[in-house]
């Protein structure tokens, strides 16, 4: 019973993922010919700088990696793979090299949309459709419900964070 709760302690999406990493990291030690379960930290260094230079991964994807190793790797002298001051000093570096990029998922005003729900075709609300009743309806409960509080807490009208274009208005959280 301690294993199988031992075992729930991660989720069914987090070990699929280490799978599929874990799968590349053993693909990568067999064509170098070394043992992965009991590599040094130079052969685990050398397999994320080959995720960094040849597969140009991501910060956080490369941070998996390790994680995923930490999983299944003894580690040395006590120390997790995950843990290794070589490779945190590894990993700062490659987050220095290439930061991660800030993704910028359209934005939006609340000042705009909420005068945009006064006008046509939201109001007059009796001959709104269906359809415009239930999507003004939805996001005005969303926004009083106090959901992504922290995204509707960050918009702001400060120049540069307003993007105007063809398709709509976007705003950049600050």
């Amino acid at each position: 019973e301690v294993a199988q709760r031992a075992a729930a302690s991660r989720r069914p999406g987090t070990y699929r993922t280490y799978d599929a990493r874990i799968k590349q990291y053993f693909d990568y030690a067999k064509k170098e010919d070394f043992d992965p379960l009991q590599a040094n930290v130079n052969q685990v260094a050398q397999f994320l700088e080959y995720l960094f230079v040849e597969k140009g991964l991501q910060y956080r994807t490369r941070a998996g990696y390790r994680s995923a190793i930490s999983a299944v790797h003894p580690g040395w002298a006590g120390v997790k793979v995950g843990s290794s001051p070589a490779l945190e000093k590894l990993v700062k570096a490659y987050y220095l090299a290439r930061p991660p990029a800030r993704k910028l998922v359209p934005s939006w005003n609340l000042l705009v949309v909420l005068e945009g729900l006064m006008k046509v075709p939201f109001e007059p609300f009796k001959r709104a459709s269906l359809c415009h009743k239930t999507l003004k309806t939805i996001f005005l409960v969303a926004a009083a419900s106090g959901r992504r509080r922290s995204c509707l807490h960050a918009l702001t009208l400060q120049e540069g964070h307003i993007r105007w274009s063809q398709r709509g208005v976007y705003l950049i959280p600050h």
